[in-house]
This record gives structure tokens, sequence and C-alpha cells, in this order.
């Protein structure tokens, strides 16, 4: 919301990249950012890499629940005042309702992402990469199995670390590697095979090359995977229920929200019993059907929004009222904002819908010169 960077400037930044994921930008562009927002989603992944970034950049974090829009995030993310927000995840994880209230409020904004989190891994480090010169000369590298919880927890308590993470050795990048301080390969009996494979891919190519071998599925471990797995299948079942109560019915999702818990349940049972192995399993496809079902919520309401538009401009108007009273909390007078958005709905709730979305048009006027 401070207006310092252009909307020239970040075109030109975006411009000098390579509009393919994972694959570096030719052209350098040195800018500077007094402020930095990261908005990452609560994916194991995603949120990783986030954290271990904004060490190096000395950036906040943002986190919303992983395929939803959650409405109080747009307004956390103004009240920090950022010169920059860089979106980590593609529109699924972070759903690409924010890219259009950032707009909206005259919020600078860039996606990094990809179609998996291997590709989102890349294609961040190099839009960092370019934006950050000598970005890379303050960390090292780790390379990680994406799908590797145990070892992308272990990296959650390193410091300086930037996880990438791989499917398999084909995966690897000698080149951005070498751009670092040097490289650390996470692996664990779950993932050996392939992690040799690095190892070896590597080995003559790269200086500076470490090696951590940790636990395969510890009772930590299991543990958490279960807390993630509850996480999702509450979420997916509050999404669920609030469909219910819109009288919204979505084929199929009850079954995958039944199956979901299921596995659930059978994690609990055995971990209890001492088997955290399969209870990892367990906890991980839970969450995976879990996620399954939010991904399914999302897409209706993504529906909904495009279909419904007094249903589209409720929500922004209880979005607005967020930011403005955020601005309120730190000195802004928005007086006769909030007064604009009590009249805004008012119109809606009379279905004046051309009166309110010129309400909501001044409002995020105003707004945007409140965080000038």
């Amino acid at each position: 919301m401070r207006g310092v960077l252009s909307l020239l400037v970040i075109g030109m930044l975006i411009l000098s990249m390579s509009a393919v994921p994972g694959v570096t930008a030719t052209t350098s562009t040195t800018t500077e950012f007094s402020s930095v927002v990261i908005l990452v989603s609560d994916n194991e992944a995603d949120v990783t890499l986030a954290e271990k970034i904004a060490e190096v950049i000395n950036a906040s974090i943002v986190i919303t629940k992983w395929g939803v829009y959650e409405e109080n995030v747009t307004a956390e993310i103004v009240s920090l005042d950022p010169d920059l927000v860089i979106i980590i995840g593609g529109p699924r994880a972070v759903v690409k309702a924010y890219e259009e209230d950032l707009e909206a409020l005259g919020v600078t904004y860039i996606r990094a992402w990809g179609s998996t989190r291997v590709e989102t891994a890349i294609d961040t480090i190099n839009k960092i990469s370019q934006m950050f010169p000598g970005f890379e000369k303050k960390a090292r590298v780790a390379i990680v199995h994406g799908w590797d919880l145990a070892g992308i927890i272990h990296l959650r308590g390193k410091k300086f670390v930037i996880p990438i993470f791989i499917k398999d050795s084909s995966n690897v990048s000698i080149t951005i590697i070498n751009r670092f301080n040097g490289v650390e390969i996470v692996k664990n009996k779950q993932h050996e095979k392939i992690m040799e494979k690095v190892k070896e891919r590597i080995r003559e190519r790269v200086k500076n090359v470490t090696e951590e071998t940790i636990e395969n599925i510890t009772q930590e471990i299991a543990e958490r995977a279960i807390n993630l797995a509850e996480e999702r299948v509450s979420l997916a079942e509050e999404l669920v229920n609030n469909m219910t109560q819109q009288n919204v019915t979505i084929p199929g999702v009850i079954p995958l929200l039944e199956n979901a818990k299921r596995h659930l349940e059978e994690a609990k049972k055995a971990y209890e019993e001492g088997y955290y192995g399969r209870a990892y399993g367990l906890a991980v496809a839970s969450k995976n059907i879990a996620e399954a079902v939010i991904r399914r919520v999302s897409e209706k309401v993504d529906e909904k929004f495009a279909r419904d538009l007094a249903f589209k401009l409720r929500v922004r108007v209880r979005v607005l009222e967020k930011v403005a009273l955020r601005l309120q909390a730190k000195g802004a007078n928005v007086t006769e904002i909030l007064d604009k958005i009590e009249q805004a709905k008012e119109a809606l709730k009379n279905n004046d819908i051309n009166t309110a979305r010129q309400l909501i048009a001044e409002i995020e006027k105003e707004l945007r010169m409140k965080g000038k």
C-alpha cells in the first residue's frame, strides 16, 4: 500500500523473467524493497519454503488455509504496509481472489508457482534471485524429496537453508545449486534410492556438498502427520457443512469426507499401538483425501463468485470493512469510508447492485489513498 513501487517497475521485473516456471531469467533488475510480505498457504512444503526465504530477505509471512479464501487475510496483509507481496503457490493453494483484493487496493504483488511443489520451489527461487541480488550468497540449499514430510520438518529447524524439492533425480538443477554457498542432501530410508542418485549426479559438479540422514518415520513425525490430517479434515468438514447450509450440493464430497475421517481414525489407532510408519501413511492418505474435498468445494465457491454478483459484492464489502478497521487501529481516519461501507451494505440488502458497485469502487479508491 505504500505506493513506493510503480506498476511499471514491477511489470518490467516480471517481463525480465521467463514465463515458464523453473527457467532463470536472463535480464537482471535491482529494486529496493523496504517491506515485503510473503503470502503462502499452510501446505507443509510451500510454507517451509516461505519461512526459509523470509529469513534471508527479512520478509513477513501471512499464512492462509490451503485452497480457501479467508476474509481476514487481505486485511492482515494491508496492515503490514508492504511494498511488495510475494504469493508462493498456485491458484489452487492460494486462491486467485487474493490477487483481486490486492489489485483493487493498489498493492503490488507477484505470484511464484508451478504445477507441483517441485516447480513452485524452483520458480520462487528464480524470482527471488531476480528481485534480491546476492540472495543466494546468504544461504545454502537443501535438496529434499518434495513429499518427504520428515525431511521437510527437519529443514524448518535450520537457519538460512533454502529447500529445493525434487520428485526424482532428473529434477535437480545444477545451475541453481551452484549459485548458493553449498548444498545439503537430506535423505531417509523412504526415498533413499532417489537421493543416492541425486548425490551421484551432483557429486562431481557441485562444490561443498554435505549429507544428512534422518530417521525415517519417528513418533514425532507420525504425530505431526496426524495433526496435519486433522486440520485438513476439520476444514473440509466445515466447508462442506457451510455449503450444505446454503443448500449447495457437491456430488461425491460426502463419501470422500467420510473416507478421510476413516483413514484419520485408523492412523490414530496405529499411532496408539506404536506402528508409526503405518500411522504416518494413513494420515497422509487422510490429508490428501481431505484436500480433494477442499478443492471441490473451492471450485464450487469460484463458480458462485462468477455467477452470483451480489454474493461476490457482499464478500468484497466485508473484506473492505476489515481492511478499514485495521487501518483505523493503526491511527488512520476512516470514518467516511466506514460510512460508505454501511451504505454499500444497505444497497446490497435492497438488491441495488449498481449503487453497491459504485460505492465499492469509491471505497477501494479511498483505501488506496490511505495506504500511500
